[in-house]
């Protein structure tokens, strides 16, 4: 019988997740990006809609090649960890050491996961 075969109990998911949790030994604030119109013409601007303080683990990823656009030459990519009812999408922004980042994608989650991971960018300035 494979490992793989079995699934958690809420209980036992609930107990791993907590302790998983406990390892984290980093806080990230995450912001909700909420898209308002500015002006008469339909352009927009993103505006912080809310912000939560969570505990993660970050992973520096290298940084962009050479080869890519101006504006995305030496802009370094994350990649996070956080608890898994963290609640975080593309396109909001996390705080982190003091850089801007912008979620780039976030991994798919299942109900068996322990955690929550997803990669952002810094925000050119």
């Amino acid at each position: 019988m494979s490992c793989y075969e079995n699934t958690l109990t809420a209980c036992e998911l609930a107990d791993l997740r907590e302790v998983v949790e406990e390892t984290f030994a980093e806080t990230c604030v995450i912001q909700t990006m909420a898209y308002t119109t500015r002006d008469g013409y339909g352009g927009t601007t993103p505006t912080v809609a809310s912000s939560t303080t969570v505990a993660c683990n970050v992973t520096a990823n290298q940084s962009a090649s050479a080869g890519e656009p101006a504006g995305y030459q030496n802009r370094r990519t994350y990649s996070f960890s956080v608890p898994y009812s963290t609640i975080v999408g593309e396109k909001d922004r996390v705080v982190y050491s003091g850089k801007t980042l912008e979620v780039e994608s976030v991994a798919q989650p299942s109900s068996q996961q322990i955690i929550k991971s997803f990669v952002a960018q810094e925000v050119a300035r």
